[in-house]
């Protein structure tokens, strides 16, 4: 079983995101717009309630986080991605931190850059066009998150889900 953790914003806000996501991003029907506080990692299916369990440990005493998406910004020339960059806060990192461990299946794979990919999969021409409209466009949106959402990767329909019977679990 594959598993992520991750914010997710208001649907108002899934919805501004969405906006971009469904004419940039191929990935768009895969998974909800959100902030990656810990990427796919895999587990056996028999382990997923001490998972949560060890989930709800981990965020006991993070408070709800604030989340200010800023402006348009991109991983080039590492990649073709455009995201909302989100100001990174103390307890923004304080979370990813508590999830990104060798004692917690492993250390990230990347620098903590919180933010919400609008687009994605993209030739470099198509990459220049779409980042000059999207840093035109602007944004500033700040909400309060405070439910993190374990996730999981259904093979089958080949997206990622909410666990349903576990829903969110309160930061």
């Amino acid at each position: 079983m594959i598993l992520g953790l991750a914010l997710i914003p208001s649907k108002s806000f899934q919805e501004a995101v969405d906006s971009y996501r469904k004419r940039y991003d191929k990935q768009y029907s895969r998974i909800k717009p959100h902030v990656t506080i810990k990427a796919p990692f895999e587990i056996e299916d028999g382990d997923l309630d001490s998972v949560i369990e060890q989930v709800r440990a981990r965020i006991n005493g993070i408070p709800a986080v604030e989340v200010h998406a800023t402006k348009a910004s991109s991983f080039k020339p590492t990649n073709n991605v455009i995201y909302f960059k989100v100001a990174k806060t103390d307890d923004l990192e304080e979370l990813f931190n508590r999830f990104n461990g060798e004692d917690f299946y492993g250390e990230a794979e990347h620098v903590f850059v919180p933010h919400f990919t609008i687009a994605q999969g993209l030739s470099s021409q198509e990459f220049e066009d779409i980042f000059g409209q999207v840093a035109l466009a602007g944004v500033d949106h700040k909400e309060i998150i405070d439910e993190l959402t374990l996730l999981r990767f259904d093979d089958d329909e080949d997206k990622w889900k909410v666990i349903e019977d576990k829903v969110r679990i309160i930061v």
